[in-house]
């Protein structure tokens, strides 16, 4: 018997339905007895129920927190260096750690002497089926101007994107993003209040809509964001849009420079690569992003969730 104890009720019904999928029996009653717990948060409520149970074989699905674990990987403060100590000791305590990027793999396989599976995330289901004039007059979008789809989500970047768009002023820079004005620094405001003419800005974001730009975009530039779902950047695989990431060590041997994307760490760069694109000095990348998530259909997933629950 499978025991799922997953307190987010989005991402429980979500493993829920998988294990229905594989045949396997399972339950959420914390009373009946099993043989193998699934977890999927790091709270003081599933740690004290572990070590209750420690005889049990536990498997700990960390795609929701991950993002948290990122954000304090990439910083050196007392309480950074605090969480990712309770963390390991957390993650020592299980059986088998799922990670969904190779990058985590990698981490865990350094700080924990555990068993680590990669796990992708299961492709969103893309919409296509509006018409591209639908799309044009939805979002105030011209026919004649290509399209730059920019994800600012925290309007951290606003000199990139000012940048892009005064360096091409015949393209549309469409930027995904906002970001409230008080919580703005004064450079930042700055670059707010003057940004170029052919910038427009789409402040709410939803698979829906995200896919509607996708879909009429030339191009799409995005920054790493724990505050967006990693499905974004799956929906611009599906695409086949040419892609431009910010380089971050969560892109670690998953996004390979100049194979399946470009990415670049400075504006110059980014304005290089992107001139490079335009003048089609470097290969169109965008069938080698899709073979990269095409295998992660529902099917596939579920047949290694399958896989990852035999012991």
């Amino acid at each position: 018997m499978i025991l799922v104890f997953i307190e987010n009720k989005t991402y429980l019904t979500k493993i829920l339905s998988y294990l229905e999928e594989t045949h396997l029996p399972y339950t959420t009653d914390l009373d009946i007895e099993y043989d193998t717990l699934i977890i999927a948060e790091c709270s003081n409520r599933i740690k004290s129920f572990i070590q209750q149970n420690t005889s049990k074989q536990i498997i700990f699905l960390t795609e929701l927190e991950e993002p948290k674990l990122v954000k304090h990987i990439t910083k050196t403060t007392k309480s950074s260096k605090n969480y990712l100590l309770h963390f390991r000791e957390f993650c020592n305590q299980c059986t088998r750690i799922v990670a969904t990027m190779p990058s985590m793999v990698k981490w865990f396989q350094k700080n924990c002497k555990r068993e680590i599976v990669l796990l992708p995330k299961e492709l969103p289901i893309i919409n296509i089926s509006k018409s591209n004039k639908d799309i044009f007059e939805k979002y105030h979008l011209s026919k004649r101007n290509k399209r730059i789809v920019f994800v600012d989500y925290n309007y951290e970047h606003l000199d990139y994107v000012t940048a892009v768009a005064q360096k091409y002023p015949k393209y549309q820079i469409i930027l995904i993003g906002y970001e409230k004005e008080y919580m703005m620094s004064r450079k930042t405001k700055e670059y707010y209040h003057t940004l170029p003419k052919n910038v427009i800005k789409q402040k709410y974001i939803d698979f829906n809509i995200y896919s509607d730009l996708c879909k009429v975009a030339w191009l799409v530039i995005y920054f790493y964001t724990t505050d967006l779902d990693y499905s974004y950047i799956d929906i611009t695989l599906l695409f086949k849009r040419q892609l431009l990431l910010e380089y971050h060590f969560y892109y670690q041997d998953y996004f390979i420079n100049s194979k399946n994307a470009y990415l670049f760490h400075t504006i110059d760069e980014l304005l290089l690569r992107l001139k490079k694109i335009m003048e089609e000095r470097v290969a169109n990348l965008s069938d080698s992003g899709y073979d990269l998530v095409a295998q992660n259909s529902h099917k596939k997933i579920v047949e290694r969730w399958f896989q990852l629950l035999t012991f």
